[in-house]
């Protein structure tokens, strides 16, 4: 309540700033255009990866949608969503959800506990770019990151200023948002400033086959509320060093939705989150320092039963510039967990977990780019595996129209098994061994440009073994997890974008992102090798966008294939294609800019499941006006 208070006046302030601004300003109109993005020092070293951007447009105008919605409509990943609004979990290169790790600044966010993330926690309106790279790489981000890992990014003004953003929206089952941002640069100081509440009555009406003559019904006990503040501050010391202090703090309450089969349910979960990051910078000549300091509460309560778990995490790293083509970076990871659970004993359990790691940059000759990353972590009761990997970009062929690209990579990737995995009364296993990963992909790169026409596409094959793979299976009296599974995945990606210039201010744009995935089970319990559940073998998004003086209309279809819900492949979810439709206009209004615009998702109010006995929406609006002052 505490949370919602402040939350709820840092709204109010900031709307009457915003307001007293953009009126009361009576100065000359300042053009803040150019927003440079910050990056971590590691990004430099995933050469030969295979990373899907979130359009930025688009993040800009859908910020309300959370991050499993905006990675859903951005890239080849598989969400499963457990209803509108509900818990949501990836599948990215055909492996589960403790398979992708989200990182803030950097630092991994999984519950260690569960191994995973609820996708549908994070608004993807806070953030600024979003980035999904596809792919192992253990080696760069630790454990989880055996399918990917996801970025959460920021930017920060280039010059002395301030920029104002507000997002109001209204919608479908009662659906309401506001999202308030506020960038500013003056001096040694720059900062963000986001604040958002969403609510949702969420009793939209649905076909259910559970019941005689699939009678239509209103979905129940489905209302979810969510809150928060991202606080981002930077301190520019002198030219060489620079303070900075994040903090992230949200709640959320909600009802789960329940079942189709059992429509009456009353379960209730609430969720708090408290992130703080405090980091240092030294920029020198030849060197570039970090260290940063973390400390994440995550508190879950689930009908009563609460679940807590404190990190503490501290990171130092080193980046050496030897010459204009050679660099490596080394650093120390040490990570304290304590999670609390009536499931985890009296005094709940408590972890060290250390990691050591090194990369190497080097560009031997001017076509060929090489890296090389190496980890070697330790976690109390059981060794690590070494994690090395290779990545290379190579340019095939440069000219002033065209660039072609061969890239690749390979290596070793680990999940550690979780604290649920190893201390949960009963069931836990102490002795689990960490799953282990061996991966390698290549692929090419194209982009080529002829007089007002701008294409690029790349294609990317894939194949990893997964050894050690944990599930839980039951047994005489209760379920406990075990090493049982081997698995195969292997895939292809396609990914494509057009534009065409048509005028100065008049442009069409076309994008394409496909992925056909095949991950086998191909050793548990005796079973005959099976297609993992929930992975499908098709998924993929086309869009079609015009742009006109500031105007945009975009047209996509989002396809979903056909997913085995059952281990042994007996039964299965359709496939199903989601149309979505976005018409935004910006109207100049003094010193101001208002944007209004209107999102109908599932425009063909197509019924179906993303998750099995789980309904969806059909045909539903959002109607929303952004505004932009300007002085």
């Amino acid at each position: 309540m505490l949370l919602r208070k402040f939350v709820l006046h840092m709204l109010t302030c900031m709307l009457m700033t915003t307001f007293h601004c953009s009126f009361a300003q009576t100065t000359d109109t300042i053009s803040l255009k150019g927003i440079e993005v910050t990056a971590q020092p590691y990004e430099k070293y995933r050469v030969g990866r295979r990373v899907s951007l979130v359009d930025s447009a688009d993040l800009a105008r859908n910020g309300s949608q959370n991050l499993a919605e905006i990675l859903s409509r951005n890239s080849p990943a598989y969400f499963r969503t457990y209803g509108h609004g509900m818990l949501s979990t990836s599948s990215v290169r055909g492996l589960s959800a403790s398979h992708t790790a989200l990182l803030w600044h950097g630092a991994n966010i999984n519950l260690p506990t569960l191994g995973q993330s609820d996708f549908s926690l994070v608004p993807a309106g806070l953030f600024d770019d979003i980035e999904l790279e596809l792919g192992s790489n253990s080696a760069l981000f630790g454990s989880d990151a055996m399918g990917g890992a996801v970025q959460l990014k920021d930017q920060f003004l280039p010059k002395d200023g301030i920029q104002l953003r507000t997002d109001l929206e209204a919608g479908s089952f009662g659906f309401m948002s506001l999202l308030q941002k506020v960038q500013f640069r003056s001096d040694q100081w720059s900062g963000n400033t986001a604040v958002f509440y969403q609510t949702a009555e969420n009793d939209f009406s649905y076909t259910n086959p559970f019941f005689a003559g699939r009678p239509e019904m209103q979905m129940q006990n489905a209302a979810f509320a969510s809150i928060g503040l991202k606080q981002d501050l930077n301190y520019q010391i002198n030219q060489k060093n620079q303070l900075s202090f994040n903090v992230w703090l949200q709640d959320m309450d909600r009802q789960v939705q329940p079942t189709m089969a059992r429509p009456q349910g009353d379960d209730h979960q609430a969720d708090r989150n408290f992130r703080l990051r405090l980091a240092w910078n030294r920029e020198a000549e030849r060197t570039s320092w970090t260290s940063q300091n973390f400390f994440f509460r995550d508190e879950m309560n689930f009908n009563g039963a609460i679940s807590q778990v404190n990190r503490f995490q501290h990171q130092t790293e080193n980046e050496l510039f030897l010459s204009e083509n050679l660099s490596i970076r080394s650093g120390l990871l040490a990570q304290y967990f304590e999670a609390f659970n009536n499931n985890l004993g009296a005094n709940g359990v408590n972890e060290w977990r250390i990691e050591v790691f090194n990369s190497i940059l080097y560009q031997p000759i001017d076509r060929l780019l090489l890296s090389i990353n190496l980890r070697q972590g330790h976690v109390e009761g059981f060794p690590m595996p070494f994690t090395p990997s290779l990545g290379w970009e190579y340019t095939v062929s440069e000219h002033d129209d065209h660039t072609i690209t061969w890239l690749g990579s390979g290596g070793r990737s680990y999940r550690v098994p979780t604290l649920n995995d190893r201390f949960w009364s009963p069931g836990g296993d102490p002795n689990l061994r960490p799953e282990d990963a061996w991966s390698v992909e290549t692929g090419f790169r194209l982009e080529k440009k002829f007089s007002n026409h701008l294409w690029s596409t790349e294609v990317t094959a894939y194949h990893k073994w997964v050894s050690n793979w944990i599930a839980w299976v039951p047994g005489p009296t209760f379920w406990s997890p075990q090493n049982i599974h081997e698995v195969e995945a292997l895939g292809l990606e396609l990914g494509g974008n057009y534009s065409y210039q048509i005028k100065e201010r008049q442009q069409i744009r076309v994008g394409l992102q496909y992925a056909y995935t095949q991950s086998n089970r191909i050793r548990a319990s005796g079973l005959a090798p099976t297609q993992l559940m929930y992975v499908p073998f098709h998924s993929g998004i086309l869009f079609s966008e015009w742009g006109f003086n500031g105007a945009s209309i975009r047209a996509e279809v989002n396809h979903t294939g056909m997913r085995y819900t059952t281990m042994d492949n007996s039964l299965n979810l359709e496939a199903f294609n989601l149309f979505n439709l976005f018409i935004g206009y910006p109207l100049e209004v003094g010193k101001n800019t208002l944007r209004p615009q209107i999102r109908v998702m599932n425009v063909l109010n197509t019924d179906f499941q993303n998750y099995a006995n789980r309904a969806m929406p059909g045909r539903h609006f959002q109607f929303g006006l952004q505004w932009m002052p300007r002085w």
